[in-house]
């Protein structure tokens, strides 16, 4: 008994190494598509227990205990998979907005009412660190001119450009733990026949920041999805479409820094757009931050 009791702890403990390999992998994947994935596998879990239990009804006479027992223990790693995926998700949303690791040790071996436990503790580590940023931050504004021939080439010929903010951006390079809320992007001697322009704004995943002692971190997400800009050729402070990419009400913990690699991308439809005399490329950046101390 002995000896099987260490082997189970040793399984265990090779499942919890599995399960956070598994994590990493994946830890890109979309909050919605996670959780669309996690209600799917549920549906068909609880599909299969129930084909199961039948099953086992009919095996019973048969004592095919062992083969039950395999395949309740095969869904009960599914489950707590699945729990660890969901929360290991909110940690590293901890670690994004706070710059600072959890003190949630997530694991295979405990039982649902420790991840319950857990679950709660994240959530109240992730108000800690949304109270504690929101003391005092600083309201910054930042015009960031690209006038480097490549840029001008690549977005005159494709209609699009991929330009990288880094963390040493000479703008940016004493403010710490910066959250985007507006991201304007404005083209120096451009004109329209329709007097506006039409920029589409994403990035590539790509993310990082620095605290308030300039130790620097890198992150990876999935490319935030396209968002439109539209402003006047005439008067830049006429605006018509301006994305907010700070919503208290939506994904607080995922605001995206400034601090990443940006596609600006002319709208297809907009044909009536002539960059011949395109000079640079102008981005507006409004962000909290705190200072590099």
């Amino acid at each position: 008994a002995k000896e099987y009791s260490n082997s189970l702890e040793n399984f265990f403990i090779f499942i919890d190494a599995y399960i956070r390999a598994k994590i990493e992998e994946i830890e890109s994947c979309k909050e919605l598509l996670r959780t669309k994935l996690q209600a799917e596998t549920s549906k068909r879990k609880e599909e299969r227990l129930e084909q199961r239990i039948k099953s086992y009804k009919s095996n019973l006479e048969l004592k095919n205990y062992d083969e039950m027992k395999l395949q309740l223990f095969e869904s009960l790693i599914i489950i707590k998979f699945w729990m660890m995926v969901y929360m290991e998700n909110y940690i590293y949303a901890y670690k994004y907005w706070s710059l600072s690791e959890s003190n949630i040790n997530l694991s295979v071996i405990k039982n649902f009412r420790d991840h319950e436990k857990d679950k709660e503790s994240i959530y109240r580590e992730l108000e800690d660190a949304y109270i504690s940023f929101g003391h005092n931050p600083d309201s910054c504004r930042e015009t960031i001119k690209f006038d480097e021939k490549r840029f001008i080439e690549e977005l005159k010929r494709d209609k699009s450009v991929i330009i990288e903010i880094p963390l040493n951006q000479k703008e940016l390079k004493k403010r710490a733990h910066l959250r985007l809320h507006k991201f304007r992007v404005y083209l120096e001697g451009a004109v329209s026949t329709d007097e506006s322009i039409s920029i589409s704004i994403s990035n590539t995943g790509k993310l990082a920041d620095r605290d308030e002692k300039n130790n620097e971190y890198n992150f990876r997400s999935e490319p935030l999805e396209p968002k439109g800009f539209k402003y006047s050729v005439n008067d830049k402070n006429i605006i018509s479409s301006d994305p907010n990419f700070y919503d208290k009400n939506n994904k607080i913990y995922f605001v995206p820094t400034p601090f990443s690699q940006w596609k600006i991308k002319i709208d297809d439809d907009d044909d009536k757009v002539d960059l011949a005399e395109l000079k640079s490329i102008d981005i507006y950046l409004e962000y909290t931050s705190k200072l590099v101390t």
